[in-house]
């Protein structure tokens, strides 16, 4: 059955990440030059979006096409900071945005698989800090939450049609 060369697709996609990331991509007003530089241990952990999204499929053959889009949502997460002179621990929500290309096989009529990349932006946390053991506030910890996400999916297209099947 010969398909439209380009189709739009739309859905509504969560995703957990539950990961414990040990970086620093932050920035700190906790301690202003020329004091020493400290390492912080960041965990952002309990890490989830939900996003509504447009994909746009160009068709290439009857198996295969390329696609790219993005989508619009929320994010959420925990993020814990600690230099071993100060920490801080807060919860964000925040807005959260995707853009993707990948390529997509059909292996049926109304089942493809596909593979992509994601950028997503769950927006900018900012927690305050404060001194280890005395509470005395110690500025603030503000990091841009991203993610690069190579995905494999399944895509259902008219789910009741394909069960039926």
């Amino acid at each position: 059955m010969a398909r439209d060369r380009l189709q739009r697709l739309i859905d509504l996609a969560g995703r957990q990440r539950d990961q414990s990331i040990a970086f620093d991509r932050g920035v700190t007003d906790s301690f202003q030059p020329p004091t020493p530089t400290f390492f912080y241990q960041v965990a952002l952990e309990d890490n989830w979006t939900v996003l509504a999204n447009v994909w746009y499929d160009y068709v290439l053959n009857d198996r295969w096409s390329l696609y790219g889009g993005g989508g619009l949502g929320a994010a959420g997460y925990n993020l814990s900071v600690n230099d071993t002179v100060v920490e801080g621990r807060g919860a964000t929500t925040d807005l959260a945005f995707q853009v993707g290309v990948g390529l997509s096989y059909r292996l049926r009529e109304k089942l493809t698989i596909d593979f992509g990349y994601r950028y997503v932006d769950m927006g900018k946390a900012d927690i305050a800090l404060t001194g280890i053991g005395g509470g005395v506030p110690a500025g603030n910890y503000t990091l841009d939450v991203t993610s690069h996400d190579f995905v494999v999916a399944f895509r259902f297209n008219r789910l009741g049609d394909f069960l039926r099947r």
